[in-house]
């Protein structure tokens, strides 16, 4: 097969997204990063452009469901504002209890009742001051007493940069939970806490630490074990997923292509492969790349098992292309999409 009829063959799986009709699926996927791509990778993070995957991320607020009253069974305070990043609602899936600390609370803890346990856990740890030392310090969050994470500390850090999904399943996700003793209508304690990187309790004057709970009811699609998010939002503006390509790693199968036409705005793209791994090399490292290719320019090279997203700088017509080395495990997912503005 040459390369015309390999590119043809890519292009006939790929997977043309229909309109989503109902306003209330038009939702999306925070991107509000410091740096124009965000990644994602460990267990539990699945696309969801941040779905776009997981992590979470990931990854954003709908001006269409920000008065979306909560689920009677589900207990809500008093939400602290957005400069924090806890928005009402993320990719359509609406936010269900939040907490914020005051400046030098180094440790703060929440009771929720969840209606439904397909969860998500969003937690921040905003540090003006550098700590003693320049050693890092971070928000550890625990749900009834079991770790589930935990970020570094910053000066400009908020809850939509990081999150913690067990499963984008649902009903591995609810399982998941379960485990941690989190259950429909029942009371469950989240804690934060400051601590250092070996995981010691500390204290300090600047620091101010918060966490948000997501309830996963946003609307998505499913390909190869993939959970995709149909929208997101990167620097204040929505996307909405037009085409999709996943496909298993496989010995003969280490490669997704997939065109972008051009248009009036850039696309939003994502590209990864999520529950990848990398087998040893000659030197004992695990260090073997996936590469994104932007036509015939390499923009991206990362380990296995990483999903970035971000918007491309031009909106002329492109091949984009992951492709994974050779000594890469056969596991894990291949995926490419790309997204059109829709503002």
């Amino acid at each position: 097969m040459n390369l015309t009829d390999l590119t043809d063959e890519l292009e006939s799986r790929g997977h043309d997204v229909r309109p989503v009709v109902s306003a209330t699926v038009l939702a999306a996927v925070r991107g509000r990063l410091r740096a124009r791509r965000r990644r994602q990778a460990g267990a539990g993070v699945v696309i969801a452009a941040g779905c776009v995957i997981a992590f979470a991320a990931g990854p954003i607020l709908s001006q269409l469901h920000a008065e979306r009253a909560p689920s009677p069974a589900t207990t809500i305070p008093t939400l602290p504002t957005e400069s924090f990043g806890l928005d009402k609602e993320r990719a359509g899936d609406p936010l269900v209890g939040s907490v914020v600390g005051e400046v030098g609370q180094s440790e703060v803890t929440f009771t929720f009742v969840p209606a439904d346990t397909n969860l998500s856990v969003s937690g921040f740890c905003q540090l003006p001051l550098a700590p003693s030392g320049k050693k890092e310090l971070w928000e550890r969050p625990t749900i009834n007493g079991h770790t589930i994470g935990g970020s570094t500390c910053s000066e400009d850090a908020d809850a939509s940069e990081v999150s913690y999904t067990p499963s984008e399943q649902a009903r591995q996700n609810r399982a998941e939970w379960a485990k941690m003793g989190v259950h429909p209508g029942q009371k469950s304690v989240l804690k934060i806490r400051l601590q250092t990187d070996k995981g010691k309790p500390v204290t300090n004057p600047s620091v101010r630490l918060g966490a948000g709970i997501y309830e996963l009811s946003g609307d998505r699609v499913t390909s190869d074990g993939i959970v995709i998010k149909r929208d997101a939002e990167q620097d204040g503006h929505t996307y909405r997923l037009v085409k999709y390509l996943t496909a298993p790693i496989t010995h003969s199968n280490r490669e997704l292509s997939i065109p972008i036409p051009a248009g009036s705005q850039p696309v939003f793209v994502l590209a990864g492969t999520p529950h990848a791994g990398s087998m040893n090399t000659a030197d004992g490292t695990h260090d073997e790349m996936q590469e994104l290719w932007l036509d015939r320019t390499q923009i991206e090279d990362d380990s296995a098992g990483v999903t970035s997203w971000q918007v491309l700088d031009d909106a002329k017509a492109h091949t984009l292309r992951l492709h994974v080395a050779a000594v890469a495990k056969d596991e894990g997912t291949m995926v490419l999409a790309y997204y059109q503005r829709t503002d």
